[in-house]
């Protein structure tokens, strides 16, 4: 495996961990304690309705779920013991997932940092695909 290769493996990987890190502390930490929101005292103004936090954990352990699937996979391709094409498409679906969440929620930062995520994904996606002839 090239130098460049190896580097975006790496890159996507520390991604995708980092991203792990913030959809835990977001998904599991903050909307349950602050979605009720934040009054002037630093107190919070109202509990979050349980279907909100529902869906935040459904979504934090589907998107942490998939994300470490594909840090696994890319992990086992780097070292040789099978192909990177499925664990990217793994991180691919995380990340499309996200965006469409995050629209929805009306967090353009979000949708933005997992699209430029996506993009990469399917740069090394064609880039490692088996050439013809």
């Amino acid at each position: 495996m090239s130098t460049p290769h190896r580097l975006t493996r790496h890159t996507i990987q520390a991604l995708l961990v980092a991203q792990i890190v913030v959809v835990c502390v977001y998904c599991f930490w903050f909307v349950p304690t602050f979605a009720g929101g934040i009054g002037p005292e630093e107190e919070t103004t109202g509990g979050p309705s349980d279907a909100l936090v529902a869906a935040a954990l459904a979504f934090g352990v589907v998107v942490v779920a998939l994300d470490v699937v594909a840090c696994r996979g890319i992990a086992r391709a780097g070292r040789g013991a099978g192909p990177a094409r499925r664990p990217l498409l793994v991180a691919g679906a995380a990340q499309a997932l996200i965006v469409v969440c995050a629209l929805v929620a009306g967090s353009a930062v979000a949708a933005a940092g997992a699209g430029l995520l996506l993009v990469l994904l399917a740069a090394a996606h064609l880039a490692l695909r088996p050439r013809a002839g």
